[in-house]
Parts: structure tokens; sequence; C-alpha cells
């Protein structure tokens, strides 16, 4: 496993994230909860800040699509790679 910024709660914090953590963070493997029981194993395909918050943008391992989501809706831990 690769070391990541601080987590709590089983969320990663997403403020205060320097330019080199995000380049860090992108290109590597997450969970993604749907909410309603599903998880889904995404790829971090971008990151911005917007309005003082962590975005990333996220696509699928198996399928196709992509969206922007919050960092803190991202599962801590890391996916194993495919």
């Amino acid at each position: 496993m690769q070391a990541m910024p601080a987590h709590a709660g089983g969320q990663l914090m997403a403020t205060q994230l320097t330019v080199k953590e995000m380049a860090k963070i992108i290109e590597s493997t997450w969970l993604l909860p749907d909410g309603k029981g599903l998880v889904f194993t995404v790829r971090i395909e971008d990151m911005r800040e917007n309005w003082g918050k962590a975005q990333c943008l996220v696509s699928p391992v198996d399928g196709f699509g992509e969206r922007w989501v919050d960092m803190t809706s991202l599962a801590a831990v890391l996916a194993p790679k495919p």
C-alpha cells in the first residue's frame, strides 16, 4: 500500500492538499461507494480544488464514463491495482 495523506473516519481528509500530494493520488485506484450498498473500483484521472474542497475526476476500472466527486466520498483504503 502507498502512503497517502492522513485520513479520519474511513475517509480521506481533502483539506489543504498540496499539488505534490494531489499528483501522487492521480492515476491511483480507489473505492467509491454509491450510498445504496454498491461499491465501485475507480481510477482518479484528475484533481481540482472547488470552493476549498478537493474534487477528483474518477472513471470506473470496469465500464466507462467519468464524473467529478468530492474526495471525501472516496474510501481511504486503496483498492488492489487491476
